[in-house]
């Protein structure tokens, strides 16, 4: 009996060294493997950036495409001639009207007032601008 209570011990000892170093190869084989999916994981990401990237390029490029045929065609050039240098066909007759849109008129009433306020600056003395420079917000 005591012979085989000592195989049983043995045959405990030995599964429970199997599996400790089971569980040691185990561990040494998961952690390269984690950082592998890692990085795999962050390629594939940087992959996705880089085709965007790459998909936004093209857009850009076939626009700038279309603009490059566009600025090659005549009706560009007359565009420019006209605009530029005021050219016009031998039988056209041109008119020109002068106006202001709303903005570039509220712009010039604020240079206006911004002039007035200066002009009224200007129109005090040199101490009393620098007593209130000091003392304005006492």
């Amino acid at each position: 009996m005591a012979g085989r209570k000592k195989h049983s011990k043995i045959i405990k000892i030995k599964t429970f060294l199997t599996t400790i170093i089971l569980l040691i190869l185990l561990i040494a084989i998961a952690i390269p493997s984690a950082k592998k999916i890692k990085l795999s994981l962050f390629a594939n990401e940087e992959i996705e950036l880089i085709k965007n990237k790459l998909e936004k390029i093209e857009v850009e490029n076939s626009e700038l495409k279309k603009l490059i045929t566009y600025f090659g065609t005549p009706e560009y050039a007359e565009e420019q001639a006209r605009l530029n240098l005021n050219f016009r066909k031998a039988d056209e007759q041109v008119a020109v009207i002068y106006g202001q849109d709303e903005d570039h008129a509220q712009e010039q009433n604020k240079d206006i007032n911004i002039g007035e306020s200066a002009r009224e600056e200007g129109e005090k003395s040199n101490p009393k601008r620098w007593r209130e420079y000091f003392f304005k917000n006492y």
